[in-house]
Parts: C-alpha cells; structure tokens; sequence
C-alpha cells in the first residue's frame, strides 16, 4: 500500500461503498470521514468527540474500505483495545452479526493460541489493555510477520475509562 496514490475521492467513493455493509449508516459525518481518509492515508489520528457521535464507526468501516482500496485477497486487521469487556462483546457481536471476522483476547484458550501464532483471518482483534500490551506473549506477537503485513489501525477505544496509579 505504500506506493499506492489515493485521491480524497477514490477514499470518498471507498467509504461510500464501504456503507453497505453498515445499514444503519447512509453515510458518514465530516469529521469521520476524515477520520478514516487519515488512517487510509497512514497518518496518526487522534479524535476525542462526544459520546454517541460514532467514533466505533470509523474503525469499524476500515476492513471495508481496505477491501475496497487493496486486492480482495488482503487482510486488513484493526487491533482494538478496550477496558470494557461488555462493550467488547457488544461490538464483536455486532461486526459479527454484519459479517466481519472477529476475534478477541480471552474467548478461548485455542482462539488466544491462534491469536499468538498469528493464525486467524480476523479483521478486527479485540484485547484488554492487560492483555495486549500487559502480557508478553500478546506483547510479543506483533513482532511476526502477520501483523506487520496486515494491521492498518490500533485503536484505543473508551480510554476515558482507564485509571493510572
């Protein structure tokens, strides 16, 4: 992807192409569009909008967008680390119930074995904190090869929960 030019309407085009497989959605706010336009563009982003406004949104969409954009035989991971478990699996359940490849941390014992080895066709991997940067087989896992090809974003999702000491 490095070498590949992409204007703001081939992204544009993308994203809208991207909606179907979201049917609540018709499009997306400005703000999420440039979102996604950024990290298409592998550029950091930083988005801090209220709550209910769709942040889930613009990371849930980029597997979408990348089949779009890349060879239909490319696998785009987004890495989602979430302190909430309920509202990991509420999202899981429903990237699941559209259709995407999820996987997350502590499902199971042979799925967390898949997860190391770097054996899942996932698009999205969910993980605690704990667990991701936390646990050094996690930690260690996205030195292989699978994960430096594939994953596009790392999200940290509901960070205003998380306490320091």
């Amino acid at each position: 992807m490095a070498d590949i030019v992409l204007s703001s309407e081939d992204i544009k085009e993308a994203i809208f192409e991207s909606l179907k497989y979201f049917p609540d959605f018709r499009n997306l706010k400005p703000e999420q569009r440039l979102i996604v336009e950024h990290v298409v563009r592998k550029k950091d982003v930083f988005a801090a909008l209220p709550t209910g406004f769709g942040k889930s949104l613009t990371f849930q969409i980029l597997p979408a967008v990348f089949k779009v954009l890349l060879d239909k035989g490319f696998i785009m991971l987004v890495i989602v680390v979430s302190p909430l478990t309920s509202i990991v699996k509420d999202q899981v359940g429903y990237l699941r119930n559209l259709g995407f490849e999820v996987a997350f941390i502590g499902e199971s014992e042979k799925l967390d074995k898949d997860i190391i080895q770097g054996n899942i066709k996932a698009q999205f991997l969910y993980g605690s904190p704990e667990s991701i940067v936390g646990d050094i087989k996690f930690k260690e896992m996205f030195s292989q090869l699978h994960y430096r090809r594939n994953v596009v974003a790392i999200v940290c999702d509901e960070v205003h929960t998380v306490v320091h000491w």
